[in-house]
């Protein structure tokens, strides 16, 4: 592939220099930096002084040298980065911003922010991530919240070392309250603003998902947007269709291109109309870093077609690669542009080969063939490049995803066309013209019932995190190395050996893991800033209980190898424990939810969770008590100063496999039996000290056997003894059962 594309393996070896750079420590690099030093050296001499083929001398010497300059570049830009923001560190500040992006999190959320001014001096136009929560925040301002807002904000700056922040230029991050929001100006806005409203007008007839779905495909706006959809695109593989990305602008561009060319408006002129239609495009829907890389690839090849006869799309590709390491060398840690690159990049090796002109009779049965099969081949070509990508970046791969872009993509992009002008045509028209929303409306409609029945039925993804998944990455990355590597016949006869092997090592690793857990059982505490939960599993059944955190830990269920979940344990019913619900069911299928006893107060948030519960076809269970009977090859210690009455200063120590977990004291009670149980704490991390500081607190209940008796130690320490089982058996007392109304 790279035996005619010397500017192509120029940026190869510039980018392995950015990657020793990025990826390596300081130790590593230095000793990377002096040995490609010296193997430069060594070849400027032999290309000197030596009589041999100076050529190939002079082409390794150069490659070296791109990898030094690689290295020094992204060294360099990372000191700049860094020193430029490292003073404001602690700091407090007040500042107004512009808002690029938005997230949630259980108690509050994120906003991306670029600052436009700044009482202490933060530079115009430097990136923040402001964390927020509802308490800090005036009047649930935050609830109203656009991209292209601009929010004034009381903030204390804060420094961190997250590689996905610094691939997207967030080099600080924040801790403080949205005081005042104002509506963005500008005429993009307005028309966003308003083809937004016409859009939700369009689809007010189907269901809520449809318009929420046609929104985010038009102008790129997920804020409304339900995560249970994007958690159908994503077991079906599809989930770059819910993102302005290269497939959108591609489809609106190249559309443009053809309908230009069948005009016979001359090429050079096509190149530049399609130029402004993509500039004006990105300012539409926002330069996010998917439409950032996507404008940079299209917009080169577009470029390269007004300065020669014909563009090389690979020798683009990599140009693009090349721009966007120069603007921001830690974008080679983002998740987005190796799925993007890659894709492309085993897209456009197959398709000259399918593409490649046919004569004969049967020319137009192989056109038709070609037509048939070229998007299941690049489907599975894109696939198996950006494989190592999805393992480090997600928890589950689509295995169904070649089979559904076959069927889904080429439909998709004749909805997206067809979308545009309906849209257009129905805000001129009004709500009398509501039938030019049936065509993608059905379409749109069809689509997420298709969609919701395999996630329901658990077909589609596997887990990233099953055993021996390095073996088929391992063939995914020696499959592009010869894509690059090897010459034309060479490389389609290595490249489709490999990906049969490829295929068949990764239907091995999920067929064995699915033998091996059923006969698997074990217990997984997390305890972080983040997420905090219990998961058990025995292979037959798991269960997952909730008890914190920030987010919902519902990961731990994939990183084990399991697709569902049989029962997930609310810790209570507040706001924040809704919101992790609401995010646990839009990643995985639960067949049953325990809830805790409702209050009077809470009527209004449980018939949410019912609600919520019956659209995911799940059960509501209510309990009053949750009882540990047994802890597998473990002692209980429980130490209190009231004699036998548990109260606030009630510690349980929880030892097992030379780890501890403490269970602290909560509300006090008269008497230690009283309901059969305590309103305890328990937190769930290794510790060395016993009387440590707790950090954050959880509802949940007493570590005690259903018929062991005490006994005391020397200390005087109640003990009770868990060792017999090697298993721990969680017995709920239900007091009311809600089955799902669509259930006889």
């Amino acid at each position: 592939m790279l035996k005619n594309r010397v500017l192509a393996g120029w940026i190869i070896a510039f980018t392995i220099g950015v990657g020793i750079g990025m990826y390596t420590d300081g130790k590593i690099r230095l000793i990377a930096f002096a040995l490609i030093g010296v193997l430069c050296g060594l070849l400027l001499a032999a290309h000197r002084f030596c009589n041999i083929n100076k050529f190939d001398v002079k082409k390794a010497a150069t490659v070296c040298l791109l990898i030094i300059f690689g290295m020094t570049y992204s060294a360099a830009y990372a000191v700049y980065a860094f020193s430029g923001n490292a003073e404001y560190d602690r700091r407090t500040d007040i500042i107004t911003a512009r808002v690029l992006d938005i997230g949630s999190f259980s108690d509050g959320g994120y906003l991306d922010i670029s600052v436009t001014e700044s009482r202490i001096g933060l530079g115009s136009g430097t990136k923040v991530r402001l964390y927020y929560t509802e308490n800090d925040t005036e009047d649930n301002v935050e609830t109203k919240i656009k991209r292209g807002d601009t929010v004034t904000c009381t903030v204390l700056y804060k420094a961190h070392r997250s590689n996905s922040m610094y691939s997207k230029s967030i080099y600080l991050t924040a801790q403080g309250s949205i005081d005042d929001r104002t509506a963005g100006s500008g005429i993009l806005y307005s028309i966003r603003e308003s083809t937004e409203k016409t859009t939700e007008d369009m689809f007010r007839r189907y269901p809520t998902e449809v318009g929420e779905i046609a929104r985010t495909l038009i102008t790129g706006e997920k804020t409304d947007a339900e995560p249970y959809t994007y958690a159908l695109f994503r077991n079906a593989g599809i989930s770059h269709l819910l993102v302005i990305s290269g497939l959108h602008i591609s489809i609106i561009v190249m559309s443009l291109f053809g309908f230009l060319e069948l005009l016979t408006v001359r090429r050079q002129i096509r190149s530049i109309i399609c130029l402004l239609v993509l500039l004006g495009y990105a300012f539409f829907v926002g330069f996010t870093p998917s439409v950032s890389r996507a404008v940079i690839m299209t917009g080169i090849m577009f470029v390269t077609m007004l300065a020669t006869r014909r563009a090389d799309s690979i020798t683009s590709l990599f140009i693009a690669l090349f721009v966007l390491l120069l603007i921001n060398p830690f974008a080679l840690f983002s998740v987005g542009l190796g799925l993007s690159f890659l894709s492309c990049l085993g897209i456009l090796i197959v398709s000259p080969h399918l593409l490649r002109p046919i004569k004969g009779r049967a020319k137009k049965t192989k056109n038709l063939l070609r037509i048939i099969l070229s998007p299941l081949l690049f489907s599975c070509a894109a696939t198996v490049f950006s494989f190592p990508v999805l393992l480090i970046g997600f928890d589950t791969v689509s295995y169904i995803s070649p089979l559904i872009n076959l069927i889904i993509t080429p439909l998709f992009a004749y909805l997206l066309i067809i979308m545009f002008p309906c849209v257009l045509l129905f805000s001129f028209l009004g709500t009398g013209a509501g039938i030019l929303s049936f065509i993608p409306g059905q379409g749109i409609s069809l689509l997420y019932g298709l969609l919701k029945r395999l996630f329901e039925s658990e077909i589609g993804s596997f887990s990233t995190h099953i055993p021996y998944i390095a073996v088929p990455a391992a063939l995914a990355v020696t499959v592009i190395a010869s894509v690059c590597v090897l010459r034309r016949k060479s490389m389609y006869i290595a490249a489709g050996a490999l990906t049969v092997c490829f295929i068949a090592s990764l239907a091995f690793c999920i067929i064995s893991n699915d033998i091996k857990k059923e006969d698997t059982s074990f217990v997984v505490l997390n305890d972080s800033f983040a997420y905090k939960s219990l998961f058990i599993a025995d292979g037959n059944e798991c269960l997952y209980i909730e008890l914190g955190g920030k987010k919902s830990g519902i990961s731990t269920v994939y990183k084990h190898g399991y697709r569902s979940l049989d029962y997930y344990v609310m810790n209570g019913l507040t706001r924040s424990d809704f919101v992790k619900l609401e995010s646990a069911l839009a990643q995985i299928n639960i067949s049953a939810i325990y809830i805790p006893e409702v209050k009077v107060e809470q009527t209004e948030l449980y018939y949410k969770i019912k609600m919520l519960a019956n659209t995911r076809d799940c059960d509501i269970i209510e309990y009053d008590t949750i009882i540990f009977e047994n802890i597998g090859y473990s002692m209980v210690t429980v130490r209190s100063s009231d004699e036998l009455d548990l109260a606030d200063s009630f510690i349980a120590v929880l030892e097992k496999s030379g780890k501890s977990i403490r269970v602290y004291g909560g509300e006090r009670i008269p008497y230690s039996n009283e309901y059969g149980y305590s309103d305890v704490v328990i937190s769930l991390r290794s510790f060395t000290e016993p009387y440590e500081d707790i950090y954050c607190s959880y509802r949940c209940m007493r570590v005690m056997g259903k018929d062991d008796e005490a006994r005391y130690n020397a200390e005087g320490e109640f003990l009770y003894d868990y060792s017999i089982t090697d298993y721990v058996r969680v017995t709920f007392r239900n007091k009311l059962t809600e089955v799902n109304l669509s259930e006889p």
